[in-house]
């Protein structure tokens, strides 16, 4: 399982990080990806206070930010194209409902589709069994993702634990490595919520906010904001809260996340959790649709 992705992602990350600090703090956080041998690095501060947070993210010339407030309500601010946009548990309903109708329909058109897929899914297999360790790493690299899963059975991510005592940044963790089948995909240094003062009464507010983002996909989405639970443990496939995560292809590392820094503060300006001045609103139905130009381009 791929964490720590988006906003999803982001407050995830403040959740498991805070909730037992008892105080105004400030999380910064680090990823970087490798396409093609490019590097691009993204870097995310957190800030959170009492029952609201404030998520900044900037990669290359993107930088967006996303505040939380109690209502639930959420506010989403792309400062590079001037806009925002206001996302309150209503909105989320109605896009759990379309998500569930175009799931659902998605599903009956899979299931359609099923006995081609699975011819097709047989010859590529055939194909790559033949080809040298050099020969299907090129046509992986080189073939859309979509193809080439289609050529192999999805799995579940196993993971084991491989060290104890290790040190990620200034916590003392547990290594695990995660694998699909017999390849590596994961290496996991996490460590146990109590060492960062979590307790269950810390993690209320959390899951609360949880529930304005769960139900869009599998319901089991929902033990991911059950922090330090086992359901958490049991989706997440291994215990703790991890702290840093690289993520491999192939055999070659594709990205690398890891939480830098956590400083606690007295207190923060109130304007860091507001909508920034001279942004124009847009809807989410809006932007939904940007996205969905952005794709077919």
């Amino acid at each position: 399982m791929k964490r720590f992705k988006g906003i999803y992602a982001l407050i995830l990350a403040a959740g498991l990080i805070i909730s037992g600090l008892h105080a105004q703090v400030m999380i910064a956080s680090q990823t970087t990806t490798i396409d093609m041998d490019a590097k691009e690095t993204s870097t995310s501060n957190i800030y959170i206070d009492k029952d609201r947070l404030c998520m900044e993210t900037q990669s290359g010339d993107e930088h967006t930010v996303a505040v939380l407030r109690p209502g639930p309500v959420m506010y989403v601010m792309d400062l590079t194209r001037g806009t925002y946009m206001e996302i309150t548990k209503q909105d989320m309903d109605r896009m759990k409902a379309m998500a569930k109708d175009a799931n659902s329909k998605m599903a009956e058109q899979q299931k359609q589709m099923e006995p081609q897929m699975e011819q097709m899914r047989k010859q590529m297999e055939e194909q790559m069994k033949n080809m040298t360790p050099e020969q299907r790493k090129a046509m992986e690299q080189y073939m859309p993702k979509g193809m080439m899963d289609m050529a192999r059975e999805p799995e579940k991510t196993v993971y084991k634990k491989v060290a104890g005592g290790v040190k990620a940044g200034q916590w003392t963790c547990d290594k695990y490595e995660g694998f699909e089948g017999a390849e590596k995909v994961e290496e996991v240094w996490a460590t146990d919520p109590a060492k960062l003062g979590l307790n269950e009464s810390d993690l209320k507010v959390f899951e609360q906010f949880g529930e304005l983002f769960s139900g869009f996909g599998d319901e089991q989405d929902r033990n991911l904001f059950k922090i330090g639970s086992k359901e958490f443990e049991a989706e997440q496939g291994f215990p703790g809260v991890p702290v840093k995560t690289i993520n491999y292809s192939g055999g070659e590392v594709e990205s690398t996340e890891e939480i830098v820094k956590i400083e606690r503060k007295s207190g923060f300006d109130d304007a860091l959790f507001q909508v920034r001045p001279n942004l124009k609103k847009t809807s989410m139905m809006e932007q939904m649709q940007k996205g969905m130009k952005d794709m077919q381009e």
